[in-house]
C-alpha cells in the first residue's frame, strides 16, 4: 500500500463544505496532518498536541504490515509544500498546473520545482535521489500522439530528474482513436525497454 496526501485541488469545491482556510492556514494544516499520519502509523500509541490537531493515546492496532510504515508520496508545487515532501515524503509528485499553457512551460516548471525540492532534501539532510520524483503526465502533454513523442517525453523528464510518470488512458483528454495503437506499442514495447534500461544504467 501506499499513501498519498495533497492539500487538495481548490476546484473541488471548499468552500461548499465549509472549509474557507487561507492558503497559509492550509499548508500549516497540512504540515501538522503529515507529521501526524507519520507518527500513527509508525507507533502502536500516539499522542500528538500541534495547533489544528490533537489527540491523546490514539492507539493504531495491528500496526502496517510494511514498517516502518507504508510509503507515503506528497504532492507539491509551491515553496513551503515542497519543503513538507522534502523533510516527510517517501515520494513527490508534481502535475504541471491549470496555469502552464505549454509543453515547454510545463518541462520548465518541472525543472524549477525538481531542483528546488533536491536543494530542500540537502537541506533537511536526505539524498534526494532515495525519494521517488512522480509527474502526472497532464494536458498540455500529449503523451499517446506518437510512440516518438513518447519517448521524447520521457527522455526529457528523465534528465530533470523524474523517475515515475502517471499517465492517464488514451483518449481521455481529446477524441483520437490513433492514441489506443500508441498505447498498445509503448506499453508492449517501449515501456519494458526503458524499464530494462534503467536497471542496467
Amino acid at each position: 500500500m501506499e499513501l498519498a496526501l495533497g492539500v487538495g485541488d481548490p476546484s473541488a469545491g471548499a468552500k461548499a463544505s465549509g472549509v474557507d482556510w487561507s492558503t497559509g492556514e492550509r499548508v500549516a494544516r497540512f504540515r501538522e496532518f503529515v507529521e501526524l499520519v507519520d507518527l500513527l502509523l509508525r507507533q502502536e500509541v500516539t499522542t500528538y498536541r500541534g495547533q489544528f490537531y490533537r489527540c491523546e493515546d490514539a492507539e493504531i492496532v495491528p500496526l502496517p504490515v510494511q514498517q516502518p510504515r507504508p510509503p507515503v508520496t506528497i504532492a507539491a508545487h509551491g515553496p513551503r509544500m515542497l519543503r513538507i515532501a522534502a523533510e516527510h515524503a517517501d515520494g513527490w509528485s508534481s502535475w504541471g498546473g491549470y496555469d502552464v499553457a505549454t509543453e515547454e512551460d510545463f518541462y520548465a516548471v518541472t525543472a524549477e520545482r525538481s531542483h528546488r525540492f533536491d536543494d530542500l532534501c540537502v537541506g533537511a539532510d536526505r539524498d534526494p535521489a532515495s525519494i521517488r520524483h512522480s509527474i502526472v503526465c497532464f494536458p498540455p502533454l500529449t503523451p499517446w500522439r506518437s510512440v516518438e513523442y513518447f519517448q521524447d517525453m520521457v527522455g526529457r523528464f528523465r534528465e530533470i530528474g523524474i523517475d515515475e510518470f502517471v499517465l492517464y488512458w488514451p483518449q481521455t483528454w481529446r477524441p483520437d482513436p490513433h492514441e489506443d495503437a500508441v498505447f498498445e506499442e509503448v506499453t508492449t514495447a517501449v515501456m519494458p525497454r526503458l524499464r530494462a534500461a534503467g536497471r542496467t544504467a
